[in-house]
């Protein structure tokens, strides 16, 4: 039973398997490169997508093979986009550290941070300060993008510069 011929039946999930997951673990390590921690997520979103697709499919709309495909390829890059940016928040960490106040018993650190902060407002651009100042005050990327009513994207944008621009100072002191 090859996947180009496969017709997904009732209770039939586990020959769907079999057939597709030779494929599945291929896109997975293509996209995963050599992290295997990433490319077993991936082979479960995978599967994951493909049980869906299986549930979805409308047989008058054309192959199975073309929508799993697609179901799967899918799901997968979805994935790798949540992960980014949910890496990406947690690596604005350190640009919230620097902008917090220290606590009493750390002033010299307090007020090592407040030194960085100074230097580092003068060098953003308007749109870094404002992607700045709502990701600070909101706490998320999604959020801060509705509160300036820009996309999503452009406050990522952003936010990458300022990250940038944090890493050259902490690189400079």
């Amino acid at each position: 039973m090859g996947q180009e011929t496969y017709r997904p039946q009732e209770g039939d999930i586990e020959s769907l398997f079999i057939s597709y997951i030779p494929w599945v673990r291929s896109l997975a390590r293509a996209l995963a490169g050599r992290d295997s921690y990433l490319q077993d997520d991936l082979v479960q979103e995978g599967l994951m997508a493909l049980y869906r697709a299986a549930q979805r499919y409308d047989p008058g709309r054309g192959p199975f093979s073309p929508f799993a495909h697609s179901c799967v390829r899918n799901a997968m890059i979805s994935f790798l986009r949540k992960k980014a940016l949910h890496r990406v928040e947690e690596s604005f960490d350190e640009i919230e550290e620097l902008a917090t106040p220290s606590a009493p018993d750390d002033e010299l650190c307090g007020a090592e941070s407040q030194e960085m902060l100074k230097e580092l407002i003068p060098v953003l651009s308007p749109m870094e300060t404002a992607a700045l100042d709502a990701y600070l005050q909101t706490g998320g990327i999604a959020q801060a993008a509705e509160v300036l009513g820009w996309d999503e994207k452009r406050v990522y944008n952003a936010l990458q510069r300022v990250r940038n621009k944090v890493k050259a100072l902490f690189v400079s002191h």
